[in-house]
């Protein structure tokens, strides 16, 4: 065509994103000043790497994007389809490579971040590994991923073939729209949120005519109708530790604490989401079998769906609920928040012999905790969940009394209870 529409803008992260390319690097690579805390085994420890640019720094590639739109927004003219019969037809809609912008909240620090990055603008989040059969945390294992932090933003350059927006603002407004749409990995645990938080030109090109400057508003306070929120909050009297596996403690210094919470930028105590769904589909599973009586058999994740959309009434709730190969999970964590980051306690105990499990003659070891510690959880059910699995798994939530997150559990650590707010809470 000889008239085309160019747009630039920028995108903005709204949770942790993580866009991978299936390889590991050790995380003495990617972080080279570990010091000495940091035991060999901990710095061989291969971490997911994301998608970068040919300057090195995190990119989202065009495909990604352009995946998530046309999942956004069904329109065969702007991204093209393909048929057996016709052959198809090419999309409207070229979208560039989308790459760090100059913009001023990439510059800021964000040190509290564990093993941030400035020049690299990215984080690693190790997150203890779930063994697929307990559903339970699996014993001296840990998953690490490179992640891009909230507030990132990146650059959005594309073209339309045509001269008129009307095809084009609704999917800009989608874009736009506050609650963010998902990208990449871990969508089910809140990571991936990004928005378009800005147009910042929008001209008509035309062969032999001057360039035509397009007005353009993106402004979009329409609020998602495709999922149901749940929301709770908990209440940890108890100590309450989610280990922070990036600030150990020094071992000669005796008023060091061994191990140490996570923090959040506020310094308050961080609650992961891995750690929540998983605690979550755990007990659900179990509560389903002994109370409702409504399953065949255990949980097994390790299950993979190869029916289709009509059969998924053969699964188990919760593996209609949390997903499986084959079925995406159906609840995802909106938002945690920290509504009460409590007191801080440091508990000392007799360190154990790795071996014989025996206490070790004269060795103590330091924990930071916190005690009385509050969060609010917001989930969320898409569209694709039945009401009858909607109405099961908000009668759970009603009847939930304990979650147990975090560590030190089998210690009574992390014995959360659901708590009713208080009016205009």
């Amino acid at each position: 065509m000889l008239k085309q529409i160019h747009f630039c803008g920028v995108i903005e992260v709204l949770s942790p994103l993580h866009v991978g390319t299936g390889d590991f690097a050790p995380l003495k690579d990617l972080r080279p000043n570990l010091g000495n805390n940091f035991e060999k085994e901990a710095q061989e420890a291969e971490v997911a790497l994301i998608a970068r640019d040919v300057k090195g720094k995190p990119c989202i590639p065009t495909s990604t994007l352009k995946g998530a739109l046309s999942r956004l927004l069904q329109n065969d003219n702007l991204f093209g389809t393909i048929r057996e019969d016709t052959g198809g037809q090419m999309g409207r809609l070229f979208l560039k490579l989308s790459r760090l912008s100059d913009d001023e909240e990439n510059n800021q620090k964000k040190d509290y971040l564990p093993h941030f990055s400035a020049e690299q603008m990215t984080y690693i989040q190790s997150r203890t590994a779930i063994d697929s059969k307990t559903r339970t945390a699996k014993d001296g294992s840990l998953f690490n991923q490179e992640l891009v932090p909230e507030g990132v933003r990146f650059t959005l350059e594309g073209r339309y073939l045509g001269e008129d927006t009307e095809e084009l603002m609704p999917l800009l407004k989608k874009m736009a729209n506050s609650e963010g749409f998902n990208i990449g990995k871990n969508q089910s645990l809140g990571y991936g949120k990004i928005r378009l938080c800005e147009i910042k030109s929008c001209t008509l090109k035309e062969v032999g005519k001057q360039d035509e400057t397009l007005p353009i508003d993106i402004n979009n306070d329409e609020a998602s109708t495709n999922k149901e929120m749940i929301t709770f909050n908990l209440f940890c009297q108890a100590p309450y530790i989610s280990i922070d596996t990036t600030q150990a403690g020094n071992k000669k210094d005796k008023t060091d604490a061994a191990l140490k919470y996570i923090k959040d930028k506020d310094n308050n105590p961080k609650l992961l989401p891995s750690s929540l769904i998983g605690a979550i589909r755990h007990q659900f599973a179990w509560w389903c079998q002994t109370t409702k009586n409504c399953q065949t058999g255990p949980d097994d994740s390790e299950f993979i769906f190869e029916g289709n959309v009509s059969q998924v009434q053969n699964l188990q709730p919760s593996q209609r609920l949390f997903g499986v190969t084959g079925w995406r999970s159906c609840i995802g964590v909106e938002k945690i928040e920290c509504t009460n980051p409590g007191e801080e306690l440091e508990i000392t105990s007799v360190a154990l012999d790795s071996f014989s499990g025996a206490p070790l003659d004269g060795a103590l070891f330091a924990t930071q905790t916190r005690c009385g510690v509050g969060f609010k959880i917001s989930l969320s059910l898409d569209s694709r969940t039945s009401d009858e699995d909607t109405e099961l798994f908000k009668e759970f939530i009603e009847n939930l009394d304990v979650l147990m997150l975090g560590h030190g559990s089998t210690k009574g650590f992390g014995w959360f209870e659901k708590v009713i707010p208080e009016e205009g809470n």
